[in-house]
């Protein structure tokens, strides 16, 4: 306690801080006074309110790759001026999607005006005026047992009304949902929940179908504050989102292609025989002999998915791939069954049903060899097909996520080399190897009397606890291994340094299955997408005005807007690239990575009081911060001058990256995730080895995890350099107790 009363010693309100919470205490009083004064509306009967509220509310539907229907949800009217309000799931990126009034009329959506992943919650904008809207309420003001109404398309039953009342208020689920007494089934997402008054209070949300029979909605006041900021994006960049890196693949035969860092994922069925659709790489295909290699996994295992290769980019071409849980070699010579020639289909102990499988094929003059996780199951002397191109294959309705595509002369084993092992093994405790428990075994164990079975239970207890401590050490290695890496990319030049590498790294610490390659890549490409729109003779100021209508007019980037969990979930810079939405540092890291890549080297990072920002600062000119949650505003000289004094600009990247690491940490307190925050704490000296509270925090870390030495080394080095802002009676206090605890 007395440790941790240290700590909490070091943290005290700055009076920049008191004074935002007066001014905003004094902001919420008057707004309440506001909303005190509003007249009384009257209660309507729910036969009146389906009156009412059916010109307002739209069947939203989204359309597949070939402009056909292939979902629907609600939506409902919240401006004359054409925004319709509706959830996110229901629009999912990378389709068109059209809305539907219930007079007939139909519209396509012009621009995504404002989304929000973490909210589930999208508003549409059409090309229309003078449409009847629906008021929007105080979803702070709705009260356990009060009645409501809801209106929408259940199981594709248009315009629909029923009535409920509200059960609870639940953060177990999404944060802060309204649960109501009223079924919400596909088809009700994005439609209103109203009081009888006629006041919007919730958006309907059926992604909870674990709860049968119980209904929920998102707080229309999160809706309104992407009314107030919203982050339009055009149609034609949307359906863009999500979609395959067209620089890199091509589709044949339609279906659903999607990418999301490096995951491939496919749905929906193709246009040919047997809903076949592939998806072919634009690498360049070694000559003969050549290795292709995927992972891949089947939402359900009555699909098929899998390589495809020797392709003519139409309906020839082999496959290799897992169909109703065997493995499967298959030369497709045209469009129908009737000229494909399975060679062999088996079952094998080495697919893995629900998991992720490594699949490649080795193609040579005189045959094929096809491998399942490193194990050769399928060979054929078939030699029908050269000279094609690779890439993945699928059929029927199957749903399915590839990653790790390779083509090369060579492509390495998965499967660590069993000398590794053995010399991994060698540095962690001998585990006793237990034998088979056969006849022979059990017999003996008997004759040692009743007590045998609680001896065993706590062999096997002891046991959990050894896999407990690999399973630490396992972590902490991987700790150590991104460390390495990261502090070896910090030890260059500041202007060599990559910093997005970097900050990828830190995600992959909590997410080791992050491929990193291909977040990079991915900003390359949006550099190579910039740069050829910039004029010749753009000056800096020019490009940095292209850049902010690059990011957030025509991609969408915003700040984010609401909750712990969107904080915690923004601080990964992989999340930022994904969902376009990110913390004041996240976002600026994108916004400085991507300027760097444009020839834009005096853009970097500014800590400033309780806040991070951009700044722009031009050799032998005043500095100006650039607000990226203001779409990239650009400060005058004036405003910028106060903040900018001192060190505060540039801010290093070593810096930049603790700030991130403090953030991480900060937003697990709130869950007493002890292992991760420890990780961040430790971590962060070695990013700032002169941080003071950096070396405080690790101290506290290592004396609770009792490793002594650790927090004497960290208390010495704050004794002896003496940082500014640490109580040294407080080090000398803490010194003491580590040595007591010795």
């Amino acid at each position: 306690m007395r440790v941790l009363a240290f700590c909490h010693s070091m943290i005290r309100p700055s009076s920049a801080y008191r004074s935002c919470v007066t001014i905003l205490t004094l902001v919420v009083s008057s707004v309440f006074i506001l909303f005190a004064a509003e007249p009384e509306l009257k209660v309507a009967s729910v036969k009146e309110l389906a009156a009412r509220i059916r010109p307002s509310l739209v069947v939203v539907k989204t359309l597949d790759i070939s402009g056909e229907v292939d979902g629907t949800g609600a939506g409902f009217v919240v401006s004359k001026d054409g925004l319709i309000a509706t959830c996110y799931h229901v629009v999912r990126e990378g389709r068109a999607v059209k809305v539907q009034f219930s007079d007939g009329r139909e519209f396509d959506v012009q621009t995504m005006h404002a989304s929000d992943r973490l909210s589930d919650l999208s508003i549409l904008k059409i090309k229309a005026n003078d449409l009847p809207f629906l008021p929007l309420g105080d979803s702070e003001e709705i009260e356990q047992g009060e009645k409501v109404v809801a209106m929408g398309n259940p199981l594709g039953l248009e315009f629909s009304i029923v009535e409920g009342i509200v059960s609870a208020r639940r953060d177990d689920v999404l944060s802060d949902l309204i649960q109501v007494a009223i079924p919400i089934e596909r088809g009700n997402s994005g439609g209103p929940l109203l009081d009888h008054f006629g006041r919007v209070h919730g958006i309907l949300n059926a992604m909870h179908a674990a709860y049968e029979n119980v209904g929920f909605a998102v707080p229309v006041n999160r809706l309104k504050s992407m009314l107030e900021k919203p982050n339009p994006i055009p149609m034609s960049r949307w359906v863009t989102f999500g979609g395959l890196n067209k620089r890199e693949w091509s589709t044949v035969f339609a279906a659903q292609w999607s990418q999301r860092g490096g995951v491939i994922h496919v749905d929906s069925a193709g246009t040919s025989f047997g809903g076949r659709a592939l998806c072919i790489s634009k690498q360049e295909v070694p000559e003969v002999p050549y290795e292709v290699a995927v992972d891949v996994r089947l939402d359900d295992e009555s699909g098929a998915a899998g390589l495809a290769f020797e392709s003519d980019g139409k309906d020839i071409h082999y496959g290799f791939y897992p169909t109703g849980g065997r493995l499967r070699l298959t030369r497709f010579d045209g469009p129908s069954v009737f000229t494909w020639k399975v060679f062999e289909t088996l079952d094998t102990e080495f697919y893995q049903l629900g998991e992720w499988n490594h699949l490649k094929v080795r193609v040579e003059k005189d045959g094929l060899k096809c491998y399942l996780n490193d194990e050769l199951i399928i060979e054929s002397d078939d030699t029908g097909l050269r000279g094609g191109r690779v890439g993945l294959a699928k059929f029927r309705q199957t749903k399915a996520d590839f990653k790790n595509f390779r083509v090369a002369k060579k492509i390495s084993p998965i499967r660590v080399p069993s000398e590794k092992v053995a010399a991994i093994n060698r540095h962690v405790r001998n585990l006793t190897r237990e034998p088979f428990a056969d006849a022979p075994l059990i017999d003996a164990l008997e004759k040692f009397g009743p007590k045998t079975r609680s001896v065993l239970f706590e062999r096997a207890r002891e046991l959990e606890r050894e896999a407990e401590r690999v399973r630490q050490a396992a972590e902490l290695v991987h700790f150590q291994q991104l460390r390495g890496q990261m502090l070896k990319e910090l030890d260059q030049d500041e202007n060599k340094i990559d910093l997005l590498h970097c900050t990828l790294l830190l995600s992959k610490l909590d997410n080791p299955e992050l491929d990193v390659g291909s977040y990079r890549r991915l900003m390359n490409q949006m550099a190579q997408e910039l740069r050829v729109s910039l004029p010749k003779d753009a000056d800096d100021e020019k490009k940095i005005e292209l850049m902010n209508q690059f990011l957030f007019d025509e991609n969408g980037f915003h700040g984010s807007r609401n909750s712990d969990a969107a904080a915690r979930e923004n601080s990964y810079i992989d999340h930022v690239l994904d969902n376009r939405e990110g913390l004041q540092i996240t976002l600026s890291v994108v916004y400085i990575e991507l300027a760097r890549r444009i020839g834009l080297t005096n853009v970097h990072g500014a800590q400033i009081p309780e806040h991070f920002m951009a700044c722009y600062l031009p050799e032998g000119k005043r500095g100006r911060l650039i607000d990226v949650f203001e779409r990239g505003k650009m400060m005058t000289s004036r405003e910028s001058r106060f903040l900018l004094y001192g060190n505060r600009a540039p801010a290093t990247k070593r810096s930049i990256l603790g700030r991130m690491v403090r953030n991480l940490a900060g937003s697990r307190q709130d869950e007493g995730d002890w292992p991760r925050i420890n990780r961040y704490l430790e971590l962060a000296p070695a990013l700032e080895p002169e941080n003071g509270m950096a070396r405080v925090n690790r101290s506290v870390v290592r004396y609770q995890n009792k490793n002594m030495a650790g927090a004497r080394e960290d208390l010495n080095w704050l004794l002896e350099n003496e940082p500014p802002g640490i109580p040294l009676d407080r080090v000398r206090a803490m010194l003491r107790e580590v040595d007591r605890a010795e």
